[in-house]
């Protein structure tokens, strides 16, 4: 990252051949407000804008280079001279010399400052290291006294000299006492010796607490070994045991990079907590510890395995399939219904094309977003998706152009339900023969009759059932709820048919065909 010095009339940068510099950051204008303020004032600059109000850092990201310090780098330490810088060249510029002079020469007229500062430090730690002589002398002493006399053996050149000292002295004298009397402590001694007791009972209380700590780290870290059948689903959306299956799933394929410190389990589950939730990677790499540019190329690769893997769960099924598996709920109604479709749109960030601009903008949410046809099973399972396209499309021009009106997913008789713009009743009929049922229009018409009343509350009763599914893809993952970046818009440089965007819906859209359906056989 290029640096620049901010002092005016220094043009100091880190990209300088030949010279040796170092840059310091600006205090915080928030945590070091007293420290900042004497940075601003020994800077000295005014404000560009207003001549008579002084110059203020609006970016943290502000040097000032060693040519402004006395040691060449700025200081920690409040008493210390270089904790604000006080060299600047006030003088007029024409030319780099004169303000090369003007630093040699102010230095060497501030070097007793910091001599200054080193005796003043020294004369502060002096008693420090006095005390600590004291401390260790008193505790040799201590440690000396408690040893006994009874454990001392003397040597055999002592034992003679201590019997011909005792045979030249006279009977009469009193004999000695061999046992030294306890030692006493001081006050001083005691004093020191409450005071480690109070050190090592605050160190025990230290070490406990930790040791809960560290065990408390080790349960919020995300792991594969904290999912528990209780919260696996909230985590990642899919129940415990689907979990592990589809782990073991992706166990089997060759496209799997394992890293040196990430599982395999652990890439799927920080990869289902990302479409989950949809958290940043800044937090899931405080989370787990890895980098974020690390779990960036995971979650991507993660995706694009499981678009591949498990895409097939998105297909539309075979006629004797629906048949069978028709809920008994429906079959009064529309006893050959295969399918509900409607779009649904998901909001990003606005791009700053002009041109892409109109093509997002959505008139209905009033918003940037991209809109995706989406077609589901009478059980509520997704059986077909288009491709995003932008806010601006229509749904009729996204359900031409999907292939989605094919005779060969579509046999005559079969029946779909969809919305009031979903205007191709003929589209369906001409070229697969099948019955597109949308409710009825009052246009022309005063009011409904009786009969398309009926109607249009029997398909609104079935067709609900596509809102749900809708509703339950971006509840469940958070990722669809947007805004999305513009990157995920972009297409792919492997495959420009395919865009981000479209693998993590296809992707969540399985995941969800892998739960519980929203619609349920009756019991016989």
């Amino acid at each position: 990252m290029p640096k620049t010095c901010s002092a005016f009339g220094c043009y100091n940068h880190n990209m300088m051949r030949g010279k040796s510099l170092s840059f310091s950051m600006f205090p915080d204008r928030y945590k070091c407000s007293e420290r900042w303020n004497k940075w601003v004032n020994a800077v000295g600059r005014s404000d560009p804008t207003s001549r008579s109000q002084r110059w203020e850092p609006v970016s943290k990201h502000i040097f000032l280079c060693s040519d402004h310090f006395i040691t060449g780098k700025a200081s920690q330490d409040a008493l210390h001279p270089d904790y604000v810088p006080s060299i600047f060249y006030r003088g007029p510029m024409d030319g780099k010399v004169n303000r090369a002079i003007f630093i040699k020469k102010t230095r060497s007229q501030q070097k007793h400052r910091i001599t200054r500062y080193e005796n003043n430090e020294r004369r502060r730690l002096k008693p420090l290291t006095d005390e600590a002589n004291k401390l260790v002398a008193a505790l040799s002493a201590a440690a000396l006294s408690e040893v006994p006399n009874a454990d001392k053996r003397p040597s055999d050149s002592e034992t003679q000299d201590k019997d011909t000292t005792t045979s030249t002295t006279p009977s009469d004298s009193p004999p000695s006492c061999s046992k030294t009397p306890p030692h006493e402590p001081t006050p001083l001694e005691q004093e020191l010796s409450d005071e480690v007791a109070n050190l090592r009972k605050e160190r025990d209380q230290l070490k406990q607490r930790l040791t809960f700590f560290q065990s408390q780290l080790l349960q919020s870290t995300l792991k594969p070994d904290m999912l528990q059948s209780q919260n696996c689903k909230f985590l990642t959306g899919i129940s415990c045991d689907v979990f592990h299956i589809l782990c073991k799933y992706l166990t089997s394929t060759d496209q799997l990079i394992t890293t040196r410190n990430m599982s395999i389990d652990q890439q799927l589950l920080i990869t289902l907590v990302k479409l989950r939730h949809n958290i940043s990677f800044e937090y899931l790499s405080l989370q787990t510890g890895f980098a974020k540019s690390t779990l960036c190329d995971t979650f991507w690769r993660i995706v694009e395995m499981l678009n591949n893997k498990i895409g097939f769960l998105i297909h539309w099924p075979d006629p004797e399939v629906r048949s069978a598996t028709l809920p008994p709920v429906f079959k009064s109604s529309f006893p050959r219904l295969t399918g509900i479709m409607d779009c649904f749109e998901i909001f990003i960030d606005r791009p700053r094309n002009m041109k892409a601009r109109a093509e997002v903008y959505s008139n209905y949410k009033k918003h940037s977003t991209v809109k995706v046809f989406i077609v589901c099973s009478p059980l509520g399972a997704v059986t077909y998706l288009s491709t995003a396209w932008g806010g601006r499309a229509s749904d009729i021009e996204i359900v031409r152009d999907s292939g989605f009106i094919d005779p060969s997913l579509h046999q005559p008789g079969d029946q779909l339900l969809a919305d009031r713009g979903f205007t191709l009743v003929e589209d369906f009929a001409s070229i697969c023969g099948a019955q597109l049922i949308i409710p009825s229009f009052t246009k022309g018409k005063p009011q409904l009759s009786p009969q398309e009343v009926e109607t249009s509350r029997k398909i609104s009763a079935v067709r609900i059932h596509i809102e749900r599914i809708i509703g339950l893809i971006k509840n469940r993952y958070s990722i669809l709820q947007g805004p999305l970046p513009i990157q995920l818009i972009k297409p792919s440089q492997q495959d420009p048919s395919i865009s981000g965007i479209d693998k993590v819906i296809r992707v969540c859209s399985a995941l969800v065909n892998l739960g519980e359906g929203i619609v349920y056989k009756e019991k016989k």
